[in-house]
Protein backbone atom coordinates (compact mmCIF):
# COMPACT_ATOMS: atom_id res chain seq x y z
CA UNK A 1 0.00 0.00 0.00
CA UNK A 2 2.74 2.61 1.13
CA UNK A 3 4.23 1.69 -2.08
CA UNK A 4 1.67 2.70 -4.36
CA UNK A 5 0.50 5.75 -2.36
CA UNK A 6 4.32 7.38 -2.53
CA UNK A 7 4.80 5.90 -6.34
CA UNK A 8 1.15 8.06 -6.69
CA UNK A 9 2.10 11.22 -5.09
CA UNK A 10 5.55 12.10 -6.68
CA UNK A 11 4.49 11.18 -10.27
CA UNK A 12 3.39 14.73 -10.79
CA UNK A 13 6.49 16.40 -12.93
CA UNK A 14 5.55 19.54 -10.96
CA UNK A 15 5.55 18.42 -7.58
CA UNK A 16 8.30 20.55 -5.69
CA UNK A 17 11.09 18.15 -4.09
CA UNK A 18 11.00 18.79 -0.58
CA UNK A 19 7.51 17.35 -0.88
CA UNK A 20 8.98 14.42 -3.17
CA UNK A 21 11.98 14.31 -0.02
CA UNK A 22 8.91 14.20 2.53
CA UNK A 23 7.01 11.31 1.07
CA UNK A 24 10.59 9.32 0.62
CA UNK A 25 11.61 9.88 4.29
CA UNK A 26 7.59 8.09 5.46
CA UNK A 27 9.00 5.41 3.16
CA UNK A 28 12.24 5.10 5.12
CA UNK A 29 10.58 4.85 8.47
CA UNK A 30 8.79 2.01 7.78
CA UNK A 31 11.20 0.23 5.61
CA UNK A 32 13.13 0.47 8.99
CA UNK A 33 10.61 0.16 11.05
CA UNK A 34 9.57 -3.55 9.33
CA UNK A 35 13.32 -4.04 9.30
CA UNK A 36 14.17 -3.93 12.55
CA UNK A 37 11.10 -6.08 13.45
CA UNK A 38 12.10 -8.87 10.91
CA UNK A 39 16.17 -8.70 12.13
CA UNK A 40 14.59 -9.44 16.20
CA UNK A 41 11.53 -12.51 14.85
CA UNK A 42 12.49 -13.66 11.00
CA UNK A 43 13.61 -17.01 11.05
CA UNK A 44 16.41 -17.64 9.77
CA UNK A 45 17.61 -13.87 9.89
CA UNK A 46 18.78 -12.02 7.02
CA UNK A 47 21.69 -9.36 7.28
CA UNK A 48 19.70 -7.55 4.83
CA UNK A 49 17.38 -6.61 7.89
CA UNK A 50 20.06 -5.37 10.21
CA UNK A 51 21.38 -3.26 7.05
CA UNK A 52 18.25 -2.02 6.04
CA UNK A 53 17.47 -1.01 9.65
CA UNK A 54 20.76 1.10 9.89
CA UNK A 55 20.63 2.76 6.56
CA UNK A 56 17.01 4.05 6.47
CA UNK A 57 17.60 5.22 10.60
CA UNK A 58 20.13 6.94 8.91
CA UNK A 59 18.29 8.35 6.09
CA UNK A 60 15.30 9.74 8.15
CA UNK A 61 17.58 11.32 10.56
CA UNK A 62 19.18 13.56 7.37
CA UNK A 63 16.00 13.88 5.88
CA UNK A 64 14.48 15.49 8.58
CA UNK A 65 16.97 17.45 9.64
CA UNK A 66 17.24 19.42 5.92
CA UNK A 67 13.33 19.47 5.38
CA UNK A 68 12.34 20.22 8.96
CA UNK A 69 9.96 18.29 11.17
CA UNK A 70 7.01 20.10 10.73
CA UNK A 71 7.39 19.41 6.88
CA UNK A 72 8.05 15.64 7.70
CA UNK A 73 5.47 15.60 9.94
CA UNK A 74 2.61 16.68 7.41
CA UNK A 75 3.27 14.52 5.01
CA UNK A 76 3.72 11.15 7.64
CA UNK A 77 0.92 9.34 7.21
CA UNK A 78 0.66 5.87 8.79
CA UNK A 79 4.04 6.28 10.28
CA UNK A 80 3.16 8.30 13.16
CA UNK A 81 3.63 6.93 16.74
CA UNK A 82 0.85 5.43 17.15
CA UNK A 83 0.87 3.90 14.01
CA UNK A 84 3.98 2.02 14.53
CA UNK A 85 3.11 1.20 18.25
CA UNK A 86 0.16 -0.91 16.66
CA UNK A 87 2.80 -2.00 14.11
CA UNK A 88 4.60 -3.55 16.47
CA UNK A 89 2.28 -5.75 17.99
CA UNK A 90 0.81 -7.07 15.25
CA UNK A 91 4.03 -7.17 13.51
CA UNK A 92 5.78 -9.22 16.52
CA UNK A 93 2.20 -11.55 16.30
CA UNK A 94 2.94 -11.95 12.63
CA UNK A 95 6.68 -12.74 12.86
CA UNK A 96 6.48 -15.66 15.60
CA UNK A 97 4.52 -17.55 13.52
CA UNK A 98 5.86 -16.91 10.15
CA UNK A 99 7.89 -19.13 7.60
CA UNK A 100 11.03 -18.44 5.29
CA UNK A 101 7.84 -18.49 2.64
CA UNK A 102 6.31 -15.50 4.63
CA UNK A 103 9.33 -13.73 5.30
CA UNK A 104 10.29 -13.83 1.22
CA UNK A 105 6.73 -12.03 0.45
CA UNK A 106 7.44 -9.40 3.17
CA UNK A 107 11.10 -9.12 1.12
CA UNK A 108 9.53 -8.88 -2.03
CA UNK A 109 7.48 -6.27 -0.78
CA UNK A 110 10.28 -4.11 0.42
CA UNK A 111 12.16 -4.62 -2.74
CA UNK A 112 9.13 -2.92 -4.16
CA UNK A 113 9.35 -0.24 -2.00
CA UNK A 114 12.37 0.73 -2.48
CA UNK A 115 12.37 0.47 -5.87
CA UNK A 116 9.36 2.90 -5.70
CA UNK A 117 11.68 5.17 -3.91
CA UNK A 118 14.91 5.08 -6.55
CA UNK A 119 12.19 5.97 -9.40
CA UNK A 120 10.69 9.04 -7.26
CA UNK A 121 14.44 10.10 -6.57
CA UNK A 122 16.03 9.67 -9.69
CA UNK A 123 15.60 12.87 -10.60
CA UNK A 124 16.80 15.13 -7.98
CA UNK A 125 20.03 14.54 -7.46
CA UNK A 126 21.03 15.87 -10.79
CA UNK A 127 18.63 18.77 -11.12
CA UNK A 128 20.70 21.95 -11.34
CA UNK A 129 17.94 24.01 -10.16
CA UNK A 130 17.67 23.04 -6.87
CA UNK A 131 19.66 23.94 -4.01
CA UNK A 132 22.54 22.25 -3.04
CA UNK A 133 21.31 20.98 0.43
CA UNK A 134 18.46 19.12 -1.51
CA UNK A 135 20.42 17.59 -4.07
CA UNK A 136 23.34 16.09 -1.85
CA UNK A 137 20.21 14.59 0.75
CA UNK A 138 18.06 13.25 -2.02
CA UNK A 139 21.49 11.72 -3.04
CA UNK A 140 21.71 10.13 -0.32
CA UNK A 141 18.41 9.05 -0.21
CA UNK A 142 18.68 7.61 -3.80
CA UNK A 143 21.49 5.40 -2.55
CA UNK A 144 19.69 4.36 0.74
CA UNK A 145 16.94 3.05 -1.69
CA UNK A 146 19.35 1.20 -3.86
CA UNK A 147 21.50 -0.63 -0.40
CA UNK A 148 17.70 -1.61 0.38
CA UNK A 149 17.00 -3.26 -2.55
CA UNK A 150 20.08 -4.57 -2.98
CA UNK A 151 20.51 -6.34 0.12
CA UNK A 152 16.82 -7.38 -0.07
CA UNK A 153 17.43 -9.52 -3.23
CA UNK A 154 16.30 -6.63 -6.02
CA UNK A 155 17.98 -6.62 -9.57
CA UNK A 156 18.87 -3.58 -11.13
CA UNK A 157 22.69 -3.64 -12.81
CA UNK A 158 22.93 -0.21 -13.34
CA UNK A 159 22.15 0.80 -10.19
CA UNK A 160 24.91 -1.23 -8.07
CA UNK A 161 26.39 0.84 -5.66
CA UNK A 162 29.64 0.43 -3.68
CA UNK A 163 28.42 1.54 -0.12
CA UNK A 164 25.69 -1.48 -0.43
CA UNK A 165 28.03 -3.92 1.72
CA UNK A 166 27.95 -3.29 5.33
CA UNK A 167 31.01 -2.46 6.78
CA UNK A 168 32.96 -4.56 8.53
CA UNK A 169 33.74 -3.73 12.47
CA UNK A 170 37.00 -5.34 14.30
CA UNK A 171 34.12 -7.03 16.73
CA UNK A 172 32.54 -10.38 16.19
CA UNK A 173 28.64 -10.48 15.10
CA UNK A 174 26.35 -11.50 17.98
CA UNK A 175 25.45 -14.94 18.50
CA UNK A 176 21.80 -15.63 17.32
CA UNK A 177 21.03 -16.86 21.18
CA UNK A 178 22.12 -13.22 22.40
CA UNK A 179 19.02 -11.26 22.67
CA UNK A 180 20.61 -7.87 24.08
CA UNK A 181 21.71 -6.72 20.45
CA UNK A 182 18.14 -8.06 18.58
CA UNK A 183 16.23 -6.24 21.89
CA UNK A 184 17.86 -3.06 21.36
CA UNK A 185 17.42 -2.64 17.16
CA UNK A 186 13.97 -3.41 18.01
CA UNK A 187 13.85 -1.23 21.10
CA UNK A 188 15.04 1.71 19.65
CA UNK A 189 12.02 2.22 17.22
CA UNK A 190 9.38 0.49 19.58
CA UNK A 191 10.60 3.12 22.39
CA UNK A 192 10.67 6.10 20.11
CA UNK A 193 7.00 5.14 18.99
CA UNK A 194 5.33 4.17 22.49
CA UNK A 195 7.30 7.39 24.63
CA UNK A 196 6.49 9.73 21.86
CA UNK A 197 9.65 10.78 20.49
CA UNK A 198 8.00 9.96 16.99
CA UNK A 199 5.16 12.34 15.49
CA UNK A 200 2.43 12.26 17.68
CA UNK A 201 -0.48 10.58 15.90
CA UNK A 202 -3.00 13.79 15.30
CA UNK A 203 -5.34 13.56 13.06
CA UNK A 204 -4.31 15.04 9.35
CA UNK A 205 -6.19 15.21 6.19
CA UNK A 206 -4.61 12.55 3.76
CA UNK A 207 -4.13 14.24 0.75
CA UNK A 208 -5.18 12.15 -2.87
CA UNK A 209 -2.83 8.44 -2.86
CA UNK A 210 -1.63 8.42 0.84
CA UNK A 211 -1.82 6.35 3.61
CA UNK A 212 -4.55 7.41 6.23
CA UNK A 213 -3.69 7.80 9.85
CA UNK A 214 -4.03 4.90 11.40
CA UNK A 215 -3.97 2.50 8.57
CA UNK A 216 -0.98 0.57 9.10
CA UNK A 217 -2.00 -1.51 11.41
CA UNK A 218 -4.98 -3.23 9.86
CA UNK A 219 -2.45 -4.59 6.89
CA UNK A 220 0.21 -7.28 7.55
CA UNK A 221 3.67 -6.19 6.92
CA UNK A 222 3.84 -6.97 3.09
CA UNK A 223 0.85 -4.94 2.72
CA UNK A 224 1.65 -2.06 4.28
CA UNK A 225 4.92 -1.67 2.37
CA UNK A 226 3.77 -2.72 -0.96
Amino acid sequence: MLAADISAATQSGDRLAPVTLAHACRGFVLAGFVSGLLDQYAIPRRDAFAVGDDYCERAVTLLTEVLGEQLRRRYAQGTRGADLAALARSGEAELLGASPDDVDIIAAAMITLAAVLQDALAPLPDNESLPPTIRGAARMAADTARVLHAHYGGIRPHHRHPRSRRPRTHQPAPKRSDQTHHQTRLDRPRRAALNGAMPPATHVPSEPGTLGPGSARKQPLHSSLA
